[in-house]
């Protein structure tokens, strides 16, 4: 079929040095779906903290691959669910289901 499967999130552990001047941040890397690596393709993130009622937030016009991006802003819980898709840039099509829920826990002091 034409549509594509959603890319790969992952969680970046981040030296402690580094979380403790950054409180409320998370860090996370994608990957495309393999068949789809060579692929012009724009993807977008949604987050949401893990609270009885509360919305996603959508992060627009991200890259199909990063290797490091950071979250920050997150002071509402504890944890955070994040999920993503992609769709191709050049050609009409669908966007990829969302990826499966992967859990956060933003940076504390």
């Amino acid at each position: 079929g034409s549509s594509l499967e959603p890319p790969m999130l992952q969680a970046l552990d981040i030296g402690p040095d580094v979380v403790s001047h950054q409180p409320g941040c998370l860090w996370l890397s994608w990957k495309p779906w393999k068949p789809s690596e060579y692929m012009e393709q724009e993807c977008e993130l949604r987050y949401q903290p893990q609270l009885k009622g509360a919305n996603w937030t959508l992060v627009f016009h991200l890259p199909s691959s990063k290797d490091q991006f950071e979250l920050c802003g997150l002071h509402q819980a504890p944890v955070y669910t994040l999920q993503m898709r992609c769709i191709r840039s050049s050609l009409p099509g669908f966007w990829s289901p969302w990826s499966p829920g992967l859990q956060l826990r933003p940076t504390m002091k």
